[in-house]
């Protein structure tokens, strides 16, 4: 892995890339299952460590020991064959010290199917295409969201103003993981007065929590207010996450 990429993961988490670069970056993520692997292991690092050290100093403190570390056993060493073998050991440790980051991490943190249940929609029965309103029911409740993306975009373009529609359809892109369309559309429907706002800042908070980001699933899920439907599954997650 190239440093350029590393330093790519760190723009992207620090939200520094423009929307030309996002899309780019999470292109290379789909198409490069290698880099994606990489990106993972460094979004999981690094999340681990601003959990872990909660202040600026001792971050540093904690990135110093690691370079004392680095060059004792990589640059000091004087003997080629003795700097090998302190490499490899250095390297092993390193690699389970990490592991074992990664996994009691991944361990400790929400899943995002934990929270994920979107239920059973129930569209067969309305609208003039009928037809196209039953395809998309029947792929959304099969789990099918790369079809059910496809009818409900096509019912988006008679109807722009059914925020239902929109909302499903929105979580059929988070399931497909089309995360920047689908934070649109759950923004647009989030600014409204609709019955359906709440849900979406529900779902906004999943979507990030599926693609790990759990700082900002916690910000969006402390905006659910008490006595909304979904409140009490945020204080869930919330419990879960901080």
């Amino acid at each position: 892995m190239e440093d350029a990429d590393y330093i790519l993961f760190e723009k992207y988490l620090s939200h520094n890339l423009s929307e030309e670069e996002i899309k780019a970056f999470e292109l290379r993520l789909k198409a490069e299952p290698e880099f994606s692997d990489e990106f993972k292991l460094y979004r999981e690092t690094s999340g681990f460590l601003e959990k872990k050290y909660n202040s600026e100093e001792e971050l540093q403190s904690f990135k110093g020991n690691l370079k004392d570390i680095s060059d004792k056993y990589f640059i000091n060493k004087t003997s080629s064959r003795n700097s090998f073998i302190w490499w490899k050991i250095a390297a092993a440790a390193f690699i389970l010290i990490f592991a074992g980051i990664y996994f009691f991490y991944q361990s400790s943190l929400p899943l995002y199917q934990e929270f994920a249940d979107h239920g059973l929609i129930s569209l067969a029965e309305r609208g003039n295409n009928k037809e196209q309103y039953y395809k998309a029911e029947k792929a959304y409740n099969a789990g099918n969201y790369v079809e059910a993306k496809k009818y409900l975009e096509e019912i988006i373009k008679n109807e722009e103003a059914n925020q239902e529609i929109k909302l499903y359809y929105a979580i059929s892109l988070i399931e497909t993981e089309e995360y920047l369309k689908a934070k649109e559309i759950l923004d647009e429907i989030s600014n409204t007065h609709s019955v359906y706002r709440y849900e979406a800042v529900w779902y906004k908070a999943l979507s990030m929590l599926k693609q790990k980001e759990y700082k900002q699933s916690t910000e969006i899920l402390k905006t659910i207010p008490k006595g909304e439907a979904r409140y009490s599954e945020a204080q869930k997650l919330l419990d879960k996450i901080e």
